[in-house]
C-alpha cells in the first residue's frame, strides 16, 4: 500500500495490516548546538513555570498527607498530651 498523502484515509479490511507512517522535515537552524535548551529552559518559559508550580502543589499535598497520616498534633499544648498511634 502506498498513499500520496498523508492526510488520505487508510481503509482496513479484515486480514489486512496497518500501515503506520510519519514525516520528518530537517531545517538549518542559526542555534548554536550547546543552546539548543536555552529558550526552555530560561525563567520565563511557561512550561518550566508549570512543572515548579506542580512540583511545588504535589510536595503541599504530600506533606499535607503525611502530618495528618503520622501525626497532626502539631498544636497541642503540652508534649505529654501528643497521641503517637504509630508507636507501640
Amino acid at each position: 500500500m502506498v498513499y500520496d498523502s498523508a492526510r488520505a484515509a487508510q481503509l482496513v479490511g479484515a486480514g489486512q495490516s496497518v500501515v503506520f507512517t510519519y514525516d520528518v522535515i530537517w531545517k538549518e537552524s542559526q542555534v548554536e548546538w550547546a543552546s539548543r535548551w536555552d529558550v526552555y529552559l530560561s525563567n520565563n518559559h511557561p512550561v518550566a513555570n508549570s512543572v515548579a508550580t506542580l512540583v511545588q502543589y504535589y510536595q503541599l499535598v504530600v506533606d499535607c498527607n503525611t502530618n495528618h497520616l503520622y501525626g497532626g498534633h502539631d498544636f497541642v499544648p503540652y508534649p505529654e498530651q501528643r497521641h503517637f498511634p504509630l508507636q507501640p
